[in-house]
């Protein structure tokens, strides 16, 4: 009984306190010395399995992946509508479609995306169908856009995901028809004063995928970024003495990174790599559009 009473006594001191300078200094004790703790973590490689609940969270996808073929965590469904896509122009085109159809939400995860990727070519006659004015038309007419992007080391990787977050945010300011409509998170954090031994140099997001109203996802190898779009006879030139509206790869988007990698993407129509001498990287990868129960399965 006495116990009870103790318990009842600490719950209505902890109740006052709460507001208080005491309080707050007590949170930020226990904040420090969780942070602090994380320095330990330096020295041993398994201390992201060395709880008891981290074990139980290990044991159960042990089962559920063992249960599953390849040790998957997904098991096998059937009934599925697939589409392959080889290259990007297909590729993007058809990721133009679905989002100009999105009626409730939109998910994007991306290692990187350039907001001023043009989905469709060339882009002299196809300027409504940029990325950030393709998701700007949706969060417009209510649709919710959440995206995720990787956060690069910056002293290694040019890609600048602080740019594509605040370019994104800034598409609908407030007091203007979609503010709040577009969410963007950059991940992880490579801070190591904050993070200590939780800290994240060796990975990185390399996901690419989007999901739009739960009804239709894409997924492959091709980032909405610079450098990716591309057809299949890959040309290596662009250069166009008729004129520039029938130029295919403009600014940063012309690309061979064995040359000379990206550079300031923030400035998308400047480019140090010459298109007079060099030809560009090509770019060969796959994508796939599906629907129905994976679809729902990939946002449950």
């Amino acid at each position: 009984m006495s116990e009870e009473k103790d318990t009842r006594l600490f719950a209505g001191l902890r109740d006052k306190l709460k507001g208080t300078h005491l309080y707050d200094a007590k949170v930020g004790a226990i904040h420090l010395k969780n942070k602090v703790g994380k320095f330990g973590n330096l020295i041993n490689a398994n201390h992201r399995h060395d709880e008891e609940h981290e074990q139980l969270t290990d044991e159960k996808r042990n089962r559920i992946t063992e249960s599953h073929r390849f040790n998957s965590f997904a098991p096998e469904r059937d009934g599925n509508k697939i589409k392959w896509y080889v290259d990007g122009r297909d590729y993007f085109h058809a990721v133009s479609v679905a989002l100009e159809n999105a009626k409730e939400t939109i998910y994007i995860e991306d290692w990187w995306l350039s907001p001023e990727l043009f989905l469709r070519r060339p882009p002299y006659f196809n300027q409504e169908w940029r990325v950030d004015k393709v998701l700007k038309r949706r969060a417009e007419a209510g649709v919710k856009i959440y995206v995720i992007v990787y956060k690069e080391v910056a002293a290694a990787i040019s890609c600048n995901s602080a740019h594509t977050k605040h370019a994104l945010h800034s598409l609908c300011p407030e007091g203007s028809p979609g503010h709040g409509n577009i969410t963007v998170m950059r991940h992880p954090d490579h801070n190591v004063f904050e993070n200590a031994g939780d800290m994240t140099f060796y990975w990185a997001h390399h996901e690419k995928f989007i999901v739009i109203d739960y009804q239709m996802a894409f997924i492959g190898g091709l980032d909405l970024c610079f450098g990716r779009w591309d057809n299949r006879q890959h040309p290596l030139a662009d250069v166009h003495p008729a004129g520039v509206q029938n130029e295919m790869f403009p600014g940063q988007d012309f690309n061979n990174n064995r040359i000379l990698d990206f550079q300031t993407v923030e400035n998308w129509k400047s480019n140090e790599l010459s298109k007079a001498d060099f030809g560009r990287m090509p770019w060969h990868d796959t994508a796939i559009a599906t629907s129905t129960s994976v679809t729902k399965a990939s946002t449950g």
